[in-house]
């Protein structure tokens, strides 16, 4: 073989590692970029929920909304002080929702931290929102991230996930005796059913 065909294909070599390597080395910065981006969003939603704003309006929706004032009206028809109320939690749910959704987002991680809270606002403003999408033309799939999050919350174990992420009590035990050894998947449908 003649030293010129054997450089040649040296460099076709040297080529194609190159590229492979640049290939990767893109893949690994757009991923850490994803994870950065969410790690922000996770870290922004998680602080608006520690606010003395958010916490009176989820202490309103959860204890005299349905007391007060019918879900016939649905969102629109609420009064604006009321319907700040109902929207800031309502979006912030479905902010966590569409976090959930996200490639790069640890959903067992996020499903562990809202799961009861998300449950329980979807049930009280769930009527809401379902009369606004009939009482709304363009609203037929208002709050579906929000809708979303709480089913995948009343389907997920929250003892099991906690287990999964390695969480433990203050004695070191499990939190669930019944919780199996099966690796949890961060896939959506492992954590259903």
């Amino acid at each position: 073989m003649a030293v010129g065909t054997i450089q040649s294909l040296v460099a076709v070599s040297l080529s194609i590692i190159a590229l492979v390597l640049t290939a990767r080395q893109h893949r690994i910065a757009r991923s850490t970029s994803r994870d950065s981006h969410t790690r922000t969003l996770l870290l922004s939603l998680s602080a608006e929920y520690r606010t003395d704003a958010f916490q009176q309006s989820e202490h309103f929706v959860l204890r005299q909304l349905t007391d007060e004032f019918s879900s016939d009206v649905g969102l629109s028809g609420l009064s604006p002080e009321v319907r700040a109320h109902v929207y800031r939690v309502g979006h912030h749910y479905g902010d966590y929702g569409l976090l959930v959704m996200l490639p790069t987002a640890d959903r067992a991680q996020i499903l562990s931290y809202v799961h009861g809270r998300v449950q329980v606002a979807w049930k009280i403003l769930q009527p809401y929102a379902e009369a606004e999408r009939t009482l709304s033309c363009d609203a037929e799939a208002y709050w579906s991230y929000f809708e979303n999050l709480a089913y995948l919350a009343t389907n997920a174990d929250k003892l099991r996930i906690l287990d999964c992420l390695g969480l433990r009590r203050f004695d070191g035990s499990r939190w669930s005796a019944s919780v199996t050894h099966r690796p949890l998947s961060h896939r959506p449908q492992s954590l259903t059913g």
